[in-house]
């Protein structure tokens, strides 16, 4: 029989091993739980890590398509402006032609025509004379067209569908006018298209024509155009 000693120590021991038991798994637990929360910390902060990286990817993308936007704007709006002045500069040229030199040379042909003796060989001279000065403001027009014509290559690489064909009717329009510009300037060149005024009128009237359709398909295009340039 157990004394009470031996009773005593045994329950002692009994309490301190199941105490040690306790805590040895306490320790084991708390272990485990700081190893959890170590692991946790580190994919938190991967995650945040990850998340910077992707914050930063997604801001440089979009400073990049600001920039091209911005890029593209610029190149864009340049060249509208600069065909919009190169059209001017043609419909410029064509009111020199007929202003400021073909006027001149009308006066300069009922000149030689008054101040001549009235024979058909001088006023043949004078009108052949006449002639050769009009051909050559009808290749200058010519020249003209076809350097507004190429200047429209560069817009057709970045305008769209809708802004490309208001410009080929703004062409067509405009090689119109050229051409019966042309005709007109030969035919008053001539002592029958000097004398007709009828056909004159109707050339006239015609050309007006023209001119107002001109006008209402140039701005057309260029609301077309601001449209576009507001879209980027």
């Amino acid at each position: 029989m157990e004394s009470p000693i031996e009773i005593i120590i045994g329950i002692v021991l009994g309490a301190v091993g199941g105490f040690l038991a306790t805590y040895l798994k306490k320790k084991a637990q708390n272990r485990a739980l700081l190893e959890d929360i170590k692991r946790l910390e580190e994919e938190k902060r991967a995650v945040e890590k990850k998340f910077v990286v992707e914050i930063e990817q997604v801001k440089k993308e979009h400073n990049l398509e600001i920039e091209h936007r911005k890029y593209q704007y610029e190149y864009k709006r340049k060249v509208y402006s600069d065909f919009c002045n190169d059209l001017d500069k043609y419909q410029s040229q064509g009111q020199v032609i007929f202003k400021e030199r073909m006027m001149p040379m009308m006066t300069r042909l009922f000149s030689s025509i008054e101040n001549g003796d009235g024979s058909a060989e001088t006023l043949e001279f004078s009108f052949a004379e006449y002639f050769s000065e009009m051909l050559l403001l009808c290749n200058d027009l010519n020249l003209a067209f076809v350097e507004v014509k190429n200047q429209t290559n560069k817009l057709r690489l970045i305008t769209s569908d809708e802004a490309e064909n208001l410009l080929n009717e703004l062409l067509v329009n405009l090689e119109q006018t050229k051409n019966l510009s042309n005709e007109f300037m030969q035919y008053l060149a001539t002592p029958a298209g000097m004398q007709d005024k009828e056909n004159q009128a109707n050339l006239t009237t015609v050309l007006t024509d023209l001119g107002q359709q001109n006008e209402v398909i140039r701005t057309s295009l260029i609301k077309q155009m601001k449209t576009e340039l507001q879209s980027i």
